[in-house]
């Protein structure tokens, strides 16, 4: 149900989503950052408010969490510049998917 709702918000023609999901990202329950981080890449290179949060949630002991972060931060592009420290420590991700999913978000936000 909160996924649809983050969704939705996402989806909308319009700037006025992002803090809705800022705010489950930064402050949602536990099962809420996970949510809100893939719609918030789905709002594209506008979502940058959102880098810091999706920044954090790297730090997130699920390795599904950390890669929905860094596709969102991938799909944010070059204005996800701030986060390309956190995405080449990613690179070391126990996990090989987390690793993949950095090493193809650093090519997306670019040198």
């Amino acid at each position: 149900m909160a996924y649809a709702v983050v969704e939705k918000l996402a989806k909308m023609d319009c700037i006025a989503p992002q803090p809705i999901l800022l705010e489950a990202l930064q402050h949602g329950p536990r099962a809420a950052p996970g949510t809100a981080a893939e719609p918030v890449g789905e709002v594209g290179p506008d979502a940058k408010e959102a880098v810091p949060a999706l920044i954090d949630l790297l730090k997130d002991e699920d390795p599904i969490y950390r890669r929905v972060a860094i596709a969102s931060l991938g799909a944010i592009g070059p204005n996800a510049k701030q986060a390309v420290p956190a995405l080449r420590a990613a690179l070391k991700d126990d996990e090989n998917e987390v690793r993949t999913q950095a090493e193809e978000a650093l090519k997306l936000i670019g040198p």
